[in-house]
C-alpha cells in the first residue's frame, strides 16, 4: 500500500468518523407512551430537518481541503473523480467547497460529471448556479445548468 493510498484512507476513515447523517432528511425517534388498557405502546415520531441542520453537517473548510489534498493525492484523472464522488457522498459540501474541489480536475468533462454527482447532496444547490464559470468551455457551463433545470422542475 503506498503513502497516497494510507493517505488517503486515513482521510476517509476521518471524514466518516465526523460525518451526521445528511441522507436520512427525516429524524425518527421513539418513545413509551400509556394505551388506554394501561401498556406503554411504543410511539415513534417523525420530524423533518431544517436547513440549518443540513448546513451543520456541511463540510467545513478545513474538510474540503483535507479531501483536495487527498484528491490531488491521485495520479489518474478518473481516481480522482472516484475519490471526490465518495467524499460528497459521505460528507456534503456546500457551492463554495465545490468550486474549490473543482481545482483538482484537469479536464470539463471530470468537473461536470463530478458536479452532477454532487447536486443532489448539496445544502445549498438553489446556489449551484454560480459554478457556471468553473468551466474552460461554456458548452460544459451551458450542460451543468441544463442538468439543474432538469433536476429542479
Amino acid at each position: 500500500m503506498t503513502i497516497y493510498m494510507k493517505r488517503t484512507l486515513f482521510i476517509i476513515v476521518a471524514l466518516m468518523v465526523s460525518v451526521v447523517s445528511f441522507g436520512q432528511r427525516e429524524h425518527v425517534t421513539r418513545h413509551a407512551e400509556p394505551s388506554l388498557e394501561g401498556r406503554n405502546v411504543m410511539k415513534k415520531t417523525v420530524s423533518r430537518r431544517s436547513a440549518p441542520d443540513m448546513y451543520r453537517c456541511a463540510a467545513s473548510p478545513e474538510d474540503v481541503q483535507l479531501m483536495l489534498t487527498a484528491v490531488n493525492g491521485q495520479n489518474f484523472e478518473d481516481k480522482k473523480l472516484e475519490l471526490a464522488i465518495i467524499f460528497v457522498r459521505i460528507k456534503p459540501v456546500t457551492v463554495e467547497g465545490l468550486r474549490t474541489l473543482v481545482e483538482a480536475f484537469n479536464f470539463d468533462d471530470s468537473r461536470l460529471e463530478f458536479l452532477k454527482h454532487a447536486y443532489a447532496m448539496c445544502p445549498n444547490n438553489e446556489r449551484y448556479f454560480t459554478l457556471y464559470d468553473v468551466f474552460s468551455f461554456q458548452t460544459n457551463g451551458d450542460k451543468l445548468l441544463e442538468y439543474i433545470g432538469e433536476k429542479r422542475y
